[in-house]
């Protein structure tokens, strides 16, 4: 949170280098900054002395004279440039000059602002307090953003567990002879896409992807509500319908006005060589079986959006062979450099020649027609699930 401080406690806590040959000019603005409150002042009546205090010091506020002995005001400034010692420094020059060349001269140098002589009081300490103040303010904002920049990488490692972990995927596998392969793109940073697998019995799978509007911050904490619902609901004992139907209701109850989301759940039964399913609205799931292809109708009120929504429950044959791919909506939106966008008929041709592959290889077949040919990262968030049966 950015700190409010007063101008006595802005100059207490602030370090000021006063830099003149003249030692009265040195008192005299001493002697003001002093009766502003600030506590933490060094001098230097020369510009070499100048540098090595900039140094070792770090001062948040130099006062500069142009015209010094051994090394100038000027001079002072190129060095600093090319030692990279401005960081945040403020300068202020203090000249009797006033020339529009060398003003443009310093301020090329890094010179902040300008006090000329004969100096004023309140002239002087109104300039201080103002650039100290911004200085202030940017060190606040730059801190915040870090600690902001930390959050978001702690959530992104969040977010990441929610994602169907490597040794369930396995278990599935040996168990139940179903091959699946993930991907999972969020456009800036965090995603309001969420992908879920989950072993319902001996023979079951559950399968979800749901697509929350917008992306970034406020989607992506949408994904841990849908992840926190969906976990306290009897998934092996209700059809998917009825999962989507009590989603939707805590969604409605929860979801700011405007927020909705789009969802898939497919729950394959490998015993019955049965996939049933139920669909809020989300991009039509490609299905390849003996070698045809069919695009699921995905109808269903959109999640969040009305209490009346209604979620049919579905069901077709998943046999040995057959692929389920679902994918978010960034798939079939994202435009190539012709504005042309990939229809779900041409990313089922493109699948076709890939199916006889492992999951894992048909999921990189899915995003070399999107990465490689569009040549472009989606504008939007991106989940991909692909499901074999083998």
């Amino acid at each position: 949170m950015i700190k409010k401080l007063t101008d006595r406690e802005l100059m207490a806590a602030s370090r000021i280098l006063l830099v003149d040959d003249d030692a009265f000019q040195r008192m005299v603005i001493r002697q003001i900054v002093t009766d502003s409150g600030c506590l933490h002042i060094e001098e230097a009546s020369d510009g070499k002395a100048a540098l090595e205090l900039i140094r070792t010091w770090n001062p948040d506020l130099v006062f500069l004279d142009e015209n010094m002995p051994v090394m100038g005001g000027l001079e002072v400034c190129k060095a600093m440039q090319r030692e990279d010692l401005y960081r945040d420094t403020i300068v202020i020059m203090q000249t009797a000059v006033d020339k529009a060349e060398f003003k443009a001269q310093a301020f090329d140098a890094g010179v902040t602002d300008f006090i000329t002589k004969p100096l004023h009081a309140r002239e002087v300490i109104s300039r201080v307090k103002a650039h100290l103040g911004r200085k202030l303010l940017k060190e606040e904002i730059e801190k915040d953003y870090q600690e902001i920049q930390a959050d978001l990488k702690e959530a992104v490692v969040l977010q990441g567990i929610l994602l169907p972990q490597k040794g369930l995927l396995r278990e599935i596998r040996y168990s139940q002879g179903l091959d699946i392969a993930q991907y999972y793109y969020p456009s800036s940073g965090l995603g309001g896409d969420y992908l879920a697998v989950r072993k319902l019995s001996d023979s079951k799978t559950l399968l979800l992807i749901a697509d929350i509007s917008g992306h970034g911050i406020t989607a992506a904490l949408y994904t841990f509500v849908l992840h926190t619902i969906l976990e306290a609901q009897p998934l092996h004992e209700l059809m998917p319908g009825e999962i989507m139907k009590r989603l939707n209701e805590k969604l409605y109850s929860l979801m700011a006005v405007g927020k909705f989301a789009t969802m898939f759940i497919g729950v394959v039964d490998v015993a019955a060589s049965l996939m049933e399913y139920a669909a809020a609205a989300s991009p039509d799931p490609l299905l390849f079986s003996n070698g045809t292809v069919t695009r699921l109708k995905t109808r269903g009120f959109l999640l969040g959006a009305t209490l009346k929504g209604e979620y049919e429950t579905c069901s077709c044959p998943f046999r040995k062979g057959d692929v389920l791919c679902l994918y978010s909506d960034a798939m079939v939106e994202t435009p190539d450099s012709q504005g042309k966008t990939l229809s779900g008929d041409e990313l089922a041709d493109h699948l076709t020649s890939c199916l006889s592959e492992q999951a894992i290889d048909i999921l990189h077949g899915t995003l070399s027609k999107l990465l490689v040919e569009y040549d472009k990262a989606p504008a939007d968030d991106l989940s991909i699930l692909i499901c074999k049966h083998v």
